[in-house]
Parts: structure tokens; C-alpha cells; sequence
């Protein structure tokens, strides 16, 4: 923090299955309060999703879950955060890595060039 203001604006977290883009909330259905960040989140997430070829959503309509790190960073602290699920398997081979980060790439590349101004992004 720097005079009291957070200065990280994107979180991204990486995990194996789905090929899927996510954002709070996991916790419920609801959408995020502040309407701008709404935006913001979806505009954001959804081009992610667009570049990798994967699909985007808020993370809820993914599955449910309670204490997920992208509810507590956007909650807590008010960091846009996304997790990334790559790959279409739970499990993939080694062999796999190099394929599924370049296709993500472009939509890592995505979520740093909003990370100044995420709201820009509507």
C-alpha cells in the first residue's frame, strides 16, 4: 500500500481444468456491488476468455464454492482477480504446458495491459 490506496489492481490465479476464465463472486450469484466494477470484471474476464479461446463467466456460474481466493482479493482489498483453468483435463500430461500457457498467454498479456486502469476496459 502506498498512503493507505492498494496499489495491485489484477490478481490472476492458474489452475488445470475447464479452459474457462472466472470472477467473483464464487460465493453466490450475486454480482459484484459496484456496477462499474461489474463491468470492469466481465469486459476484462470475457476478453481474457476471447483471446485464449476459452469461455468466461462469473465464477459462481461455474460451480459454487465458499472461501475462494478471488472473492477475498476483489472483497477484501477490492483487486480485480481472476482464475484462470487451463486445459480440457484435470490431470494433463507434462507434455501439455507448453501448449496450454501459450494459449493463455495472450490472455495473461490482456489482464496486465488493464492492470493501470481496469475500468478503461468498459
Amino acid at each position: 500500500m502506498i498512503g493507505g490506496r492498494q496499489q495491485i489492481r489484477i490478481h490472476l490465479s492458474f489452475h488445470s481444468f475447464g479452459r474457462v476464465v472466472v470472477w467473483p463472486w464464487a460465493h453466490t450469484s450475486a454480482g459484484v456491488p459496484d456496477v462499474d466494477d461489474r463491468a470492469a470484471l466481465a469486459a476484462i474476464g470475457n476478453e481474457m476468455a476471447r483471446l485464449a479461446s476459452y469461455r468466461g463467466m462469473q465464477s459462481h456460474a461455474l460451480y459454487p464454492t465458499d472461501g475462494d481466493q478471488i472473492d477475498w482479493m476483489y472483497g477484501a482489498h477490492r483487486i480485480f482477480s481472476y482464475t484462470v483453468e487451463l486445459a480440457d483435463r484435470k490431470y494433463p500430461p507434462d507434455e501439455m504446458i507448453g501448449t496450454e500457457t501459450a494459449r493463455a498467454m495472450p490472455a495473461v498479456m490482456h489482464a496486465l495491459d488493464r492492470a493501470a486502469c481496469p475500468w478503461d476496459a468498459v
